[in-house]
């Protein structure tokens, strides 16, 4: 798993999401299909603390999809950084390892 901190922004330039603003970092399990394709690709490859420009193909995004303010077939540009890695327990077996938590905002110190 990996929390990152990213903003969002649509070909046009207009900023659509971001998680520095909210205050919430965004947590998802790499590799297994929890986001977008581009994520997956670009997360794998950053060190810690690193911050990276990513431009992400719409073939590797939402695709033929549209979403919120994001329209089908379009590309979309981030700027993210690699918050923290959670590693896995390497003696978990894929039949009896927990199954992942949720993708979402991390919830903050004052979450009940």
């Amino acid at each position: 798993q990996v929390i990152i901190n990213f903003r969002a922004f649509l070909p046009d330039g207009t900023k659509f999401d971001d998680t520095w603003a909210r205050g919430t970092p965004f947590r998802f399990s790499a590799r297994i299909g929890q986001v977008m394709m581009g994520w997956d690709l670009a997360v794998v490859q950053m060190s810690l603390g690193e911050r990276a420009r990513v431009h992400v193909p719409s073939v590797f995004a939402m695709g033929h999809l549209a979403s919120g303010p994001v329209p089908a077939d379009s590309d979309i540009d981030f700027e993210i950084q690699l918050e923290q890695v959670i590693r896995i327990d390497p003696s978990c077996m894929i039949d009896n390892c927990p199954p992942p938590p949720p993708a979402g905002p991390v919830p903050g110190p004052n979450a009940r």
